[in-house]
């Protein structure tokens, strides 16, 4: 084009908008195209904006000289029933958050209240074991269903060995489980005392203990009784001081009985002496007298001659019990056993021959002397045979044995047994015990310085069953060592 020409340009702004703004801009804005006196020249939406949009305006220079490019917000209405699921969403949303807000706050009290429990729990259950008490629980129908390990340790028996169980429990003496189940049932009615009462319980090892139970009834958060809770003392030890005191107390007593017995003994044994040495005296002169008158009746003479030997005999007796009675020690010599047996059954046969008993002597050859003091063993011989006698008074075909033989290298035994009904389990120490006799008119003291004569000849008396369906009543003497050496 030549200088000083013009180019005029015709173009429809209509289309100029449709084609140039984009249609985001167009769904947000209504676009128009004004002069600078703000008439429309042209517009992409209504031909008049609704009122209370924002407008803003933007020069077209210098592309459009004049021209302004204006842009109007819509002002559209939305109906309430499409901001009402927002609103309910927003709602929701707050609901939402109180919720979880008061949810963690809840369970940020449950754990509190969980370690709470946990440790409340753990002291409960550190004072539980702390505890030297046992303690056990059962419900309403005496199911265990809580034990401790005192209680556990107490009977014996591990704690799934007892929860769950029902009575009869294991710990009840079988031979008086009858009154314990009894004692269950008057628990379980409520009638339990107060003041606890005294039981016998069987360890799982077999043992016997006494204990002490107090019950309680056990009850929910809610009051409803539940069971009973039960505290076992042990006082087996407490028992047992309490027997030791009383054997004691009675020890003492029979101390007492004992030395007042062995003063009486003792001046019985002095007073005795002179009516046996004036028996011994007239004897003499009786035997003397016949002798001289010419005398010959050798039945006569012999019985005196014998008179004489026991009333010397009797004599020896009274002396070495008085002297053991007076704490003097036996006066031991070497002596051979069978000789003090003979001696004890010559004295005795006649009352056992009256009685029809069958006496029996097993002697072997070879047994060793002993050092004992003859006439106190033999004493102890004679208590024993007749102890034997007496037991079979009411035997069909009575018989006692009497029995020598050697107890390794240090001992003779001797064995007295008969067929009698035995001792009824009895050992030698309750046999022995002081004033303790089987006897209706026994004074209980035959047994108990028989064994103060053996021990105090070292050696020992023992009781058990004889091999002829009775009783066996044995002693020990020490072998003479110095004549076993020669």
């Amino acid at each position: 084009m030549r200088d000083g020409g013009r180019l005029i340009v015709r173009f429809a702004p209509a289309s100029l908008l449709r084609q140039t703004v984009p249609w985001w801009l167009s769904r947000k804005y209504d676009v128009r195209l004004v002069d600078n006196y703000g008439q429309r020249i042209d517009a992409s939406g209504e031909a008049e904006p609704a009122g209370g949009g924002q407008s803003y305006r933007v020069s077209m220079e210098p592309q459009l000289r004049a021209a302004f490019l204006e842009l109007t917000t819509h002002d559209r209405r939305v109906p309430w029933w499409r901001t009402l699921p927002l609103a309910l969403m927003v709602v929701f949303v707050l609901l939402s958050a109180a919720a979880s807000w008061t949810l963690r706050r809840q369970m940020r009290e449950v754990a509190s209240a969980e370690d709470r429990w946990r440790t409340e729990a753990a002291w409960r259950h550190a004072i539980e074991n702390s505890l030297t008490v046992g303690l056990r629980g059962c419900d309403t129908e005496g199911r265990l269903v809580h034990v401790n390990r005192a209680f556990c340790d107490l009977v014996g028996f591990a704690p799934e060995q007892l929860l769950g169980q029902l009575p009869p429990m294991p710990y009840w003496l079988p031979e008086v489980e009858e009154n314990s189940m009894q004692r269950h049932r008057r628990n379980m009615a409520g009638k339990a005392p107060r003041e606890g009462y005294e039981a016998r319980l069987r360890r799982a090892d077999g043992v016997t203990i006494d204990v002490m139970i107090f019950d309680a009834p056990l009850m929910d958060a809610h009051e409803r009784h539940m069971g009973w809770m039960g505290s076992f003392v042990d006082i087996t030890a407490h028992k047992r001081s309490q027997e030791r005191e009383r054997h004691q107390l009675e020890t003492l007593g029979n101390q007492a009985r004992l030395t007042t017995l062995g003063e009486v003994a003792s001046a019985l044994a002095h007073q005795l002496n002179q009516p046996l040495a004036a028996l011994a005296g007239y004897n003499a002169g009786v035997l003397r007298s016949l002798e001289r008158l010419g005398f010959h009746d050798a039945v006569v003479l012999d019985a005196l001659r014998r008179a004489t030997e026991q009333v010397a005999e009797a004599g020896r007796i009274v002396q070495r019990i008085r002297g053991f009675l007076t704490r003097h020690a036996p006066q031991p010599e070497h002596c051979h056993i069978d000789d003090i047996v003979q001696r004890a059954l010559t004295l005795l046969r006649p009352d056992l021959r009256h009685r029809g008993i069958q006496v029996e002597m097993l002697m072997p050859r070879g047994l060793p002397s002993v050092l004992a003091d003859p006439v106190l063993v033999e004493q102890v011989l004679i208590n024993l045979l007749r102890n034997a006698a007496d037991a079979l008074a009411e035997a069909t075909r009575p018989q006692v044995r009497v029995t020598a033989s050697l107890a390794g290298t240090r001992f003779v035994r001797v064995d007295v047994d008969d067929n009698g009904s035995g001792l009824g389990g009895r050992g030698i120490d309750e046999l022995a015990a002081p004033f303790h006799s089987t006897k209706p008119n026994g004074m209980g003291m035959g047994l108990a310085i028989c064994r103060s004569i053996i021990e105090a000849h070292h050696g020992a008396l023992e009781a058990g069953s004889s091999a002829l369906g009775g009783a066996r009543l044995s002693f020990t003497l020490p072998v003479d060592t110095h004549e076993s050496e020669i």
